[in-house]
């Protein structure tokens, strides 16, 4: 065994090593520092000593010597969706939370480090995790909760070869082999629009703009594709040709922070408070969504960043409200999913705006194609799941209907990847609020059974039902009464407590939760 001093110096080479090659890529690079908390903050704060990492977030309960960077609880994370950071870490000792890995990792740019302290790797399937309080319903105990998302996110980690991974009293893996460099002038020195994509995109605001009235736009782009920064581009040309007031919105005044912060780059003389930008007698500024429902303030143009992640009676109250309207939203966010968001939402276009306009942002601009930390990312948390396509029309006789055993889903096979990714890719495009969160709740939730309708093994339809009721008397008796409620168990309690049915409690129920379906 090394010396500590040597294994510092080892370790300390081989993160310089993994900077280079991101910095010379212009990818991002994952490191995973699995062990004991104390370890892994000990390694964490060496690690940040040796290579002065700034502009760096540490999502963490635990105090640890980072030097000025920001650091906060895992409660606060969310808050940071839509900001930008050279480096990231996410101590999951405080809990494995999907939602805050597939929101922060999004925030890291290219060149940068990605780092997650997890307890040791041989023990992560039965880590006793803090998140599995959210899937513990009455009267089970914290427990009872599966452990199949952790032992598929096990798997993932020591078969990717797009992490570096640190263990605890284990050897070092070897340095990474350093290719080709990525021409970083194509990412770092362009002017405003950094893509094709993004070009394309501020054109087509900025054509809505002026042309025919009731003809929105619906913008959908996954992370680091530079969408929101194109709201503030198009809006910084609008200001300059003396456009009165745009408007934009989203699920909270942080959420729009690319739009203001690349609007006023491009309007550096401009007076800029948070949610205002005033530039001469134009101004773009920031209202919450209920507000903008409540008030319908008069506007030349409403920008709606993040709209899967708005409720669908307030997206329709903005389409009939405001004849300039942009819809933007993430492809594959943690607040929604913007593919099914389009889906859902097409129809009340369709009906009320016939002429909208799609276009779809495909180029990463935050980081070089290829980046090893999407790749990881999309397949942690079935960022990418999809539909498969049916080569012939459906023969109802070879449909196959099954209740599946949630073991299969996590047997380390390929099938069984196909077949998660199958179902979670039909909830994904039926439910537009979908969350990487939910992908844990499928595989662990108490209570919880998944039906699939397979046409020549492909999953055409899946229905996800929960068991409920079976509540003893005495609980029964003050849930009617309003005195109580116990966790889980949505129907029996609303039939108790809201429509006064006595004793309701006591029967067994099986609640369907949305039935999603394909091909039929």
């Amino acid at each position: 065994m090394y010396s500590a001093d040597i294994m510092n110096s080892k370790i300390t080479s081989l993160i310089d090593h993994v900077l280079r090659e991101a910095k010379d890529r212009f990818h991002r690079r994952c490191i995973i520092l699995s062990g004991g908390q104390a370890w892994c903050h000990g390694k964490l704060e060496d690690i940040y000593n040796a290579n002065s990492l700034e502009n760096l977030l540490l999502i963490t309960n635990t105090k640890t010597d980072v030097g000025n960077n920001k650091t906060i609880v895992p409660t606060e994370a969310l808050q940071f969706l839509g900001h930008e950071f050279d480096h990231a870490v996410i101590d999951f000792h405080d809990g494995i939370d999907p939602n805050i890995l597939g929101a922060i990792s999004g925030t890291v740019c290219g060149g940068g480090l990605l780092i997650l302290l997890m307890p040791p790797l041989h023990k992560l399937k039965y880590f006793a995790d803090p998140e599995k309080q959210r899937m513990t319903i009455w009267p089970y105990e914290v427990k009872d909760v599966g452990q199949r998302f952790l032992q598929r996110l096990h798997k993932i980690i020591t078969q990717s070869d797009n992490v570096t991974l640190l263990q605890e009293n284990e050897t070092l893996p070897e340095q990474p082999n350093i290719k080709s460099k990525t021409n970083l002038a194509a990412y770092l020195e362009r002017e405003a629009c950094r893509t094709i994509d993004q070009q394309q995109a501020v054109e087509s605001i900025l054509h809505m703009a002026h042309g025919h009235r009731h003809r929105p736009l619906v913008i959908t782009a996954n992370r680091g594709r530079g969408k929101s920064a194109a709201l503030g581009i198009a809006a910084a040309s609008l200001l300059q040709e003396g456009i009165e007031r745009i408007i934009v919105t989203g699920p909270r005044l942080n959420s729009t922070a690319m739009v203001f912060k690349h609007a006023k780059k491009l309007l550096p003389d401009a007076r800029y408070s948070p949610g205002k930008l005033i530039n001469n007698s134009g101004r773009l500024e920031y209202l919450a969504p209920d507000v903008l429902c409540r008030e319908s303030p008069k506007c030349s143009l409403l920008l709606v960043d993040e709209a899967a992640a708005i409720p669908v009676p307030m997206l329709h109250h903005m389409l009939k409200n405001y004849a300039r309207i942009v819809f933007a939203t993430t492809t594959y966010g943690y607040e929604g999913t913007g593919r099914g968001f389009a889906i859902k939402f097409q129809d009340i276009l369709g009906q009320e705006t016939p002429g909208w306009q799609a276009q779809e942002m495909n180029i990463p601009i935050r980081w070089a194609p290829h980046d090893p930390v999407e790749t990881f990312i999309f397949r942690c948390l079935c960022l990418d799941a999809g539909v498969d396509t049916l080569e012939s029309t459906i023969n109802p006789r070879q449909v196959v209907f099954e209740k599946l055993d949630r073991d299969t889903l996590v047997d380390n096979t390929i099938d069984s990847e196909k077949l998660l990714s199958g179902i979670f890719g039909l909830l994904v495009l039926a439910h537009y609020q979908t969350q990487p969160r939910d992908l844990r709740y499928l595989l662990d939730a108490i209570g919880l059974d998944i039906y699939i309708a397979r046409h020549n093994d492909i999953v055409i339809g899946t229905a996800v039902t929960e068991r409920e009721g079976d509540i003893d008397p005495d609980t029964a008796h003050a849930v009617y009464r309003n005195e109580r409620r116990v966790t889980g168990h949505l129907l029996p309690q609303t039939l108790e407590s809201f429509a006064g049915i006595k004793n309701a409690s006591a029967a067994s129920y099986l609640r369907i939760m949305p039935v999603s379906y394909t091909h039929l």
